[in-house]
């Protein structure tokens, strides 16, 4: 199991967490915005010169502007949307440290405490690092990756305290993939796992996803699982039959 659960060491722990979760995350966030920035801001340069040029162009020719309209909407779409992606990462640059942690207690259901207590463990020697759809998959498609502490489980910005998972189950995902004209059916298995506050669904290799649910189950006995792999459509239902589980005792301790 070491391809997939991997011990915070020390020198795992100086690399990608020095000074925590979070703090790591906004540092990911900058080196990122760079890159959106540059990449970006060239293609709204360019959609701005494009739209100039098709004016410009209709001008001298004398040709409509109604016939050159639909060109130069596309060219101001493009602008328009190249300056938004800039603004979003400029705005969550500019965020703090404890506006992230408030961002992720209420999007995660929990107390801006219990995501605290989360950086925290995140840097200690017994957490884990989850690549649980392998590691190429974790390199290259930035899948399956995720958090394991004493209290916490993680995936992307899904946070979930390990006492409030009610239920874990592994399902087989199928996609249809086209490949030089043939069709081609994958067979993908998710973990999902089940909390009154949400659900978290992840990319997993069988093996993994098993002895991840075999982990939780220590904190929490109760947690209702299945030992099969399910199929997708048996696994909807039961979704629906564990939300409905959940809508009846969140209206009863109201």
């Amino acid at each position: 199991m070491d391809e997939y659960f991997i011990p915070m060491s020390e020198k795992l722990r100086r690399k990608y967490y020095p000074n925590g979760y979070f703090s790591a995350g906004q540092k990911t966030l900058r080196n990122s915005a760079i890159f959106v920035y540059v990449v970006f801001g060239i293609i709204a340069v360019l959609a701005t010169l494009f739209v100039v040029m098709c004016i410009r162009a209709m001008w001298e020719s004398g040709e409509g502007a109604i016939s050159g309209l639909p060109i130069i909407l596309l060219g101001l779409a493009l602008l328009i949307f190249s300056i938004g992606m800039i603004v979003v990462f400029v705005r969550r640059c500019r965020m703090s440290m404890q506006q992230w942690i408030e961002k992720f207690a209420e999007k995660n259901g929990l107390t801006i405490s219990d995501i605290h207590e989360f950086d925290k463990q995140v840097t200690l020697p017994n957490t884990l690092i989850l690549h649980m759809a392998g590691k190429q998959k974790a390199l290259f498609l930035n899948v399956g990756i995720g958090l394991l502490t004493n209290d916490y489980v993680t995936f992307g910005d899904d946070v979930m305290k390990r006492k409030d998972i009610v239920a874990a189950y592994l399902f087989d995902h199928i996609e249809i993939v086209e490949t030089d004209c043939v069709s081609k059916i994958c067979h993908i298995i998710h973990t999902v796992l089940i909390s009154k506050h949400g659900v978290i669904d992840t990319e997993v290799k069988q093996e993994a996803g098993e002895h991840l649910i075999e982990l939780l189950k220590q904190s929490n006995a109760n947690m209702r699982t299945r030992e099969e792999v399910l199929e997708e459509k048996e696994f909807q239902n039961l979704l629906r039959i564990e939300q409905k589980k959940l809508d009846v005792l969140e209206g009863v301790f109201e």
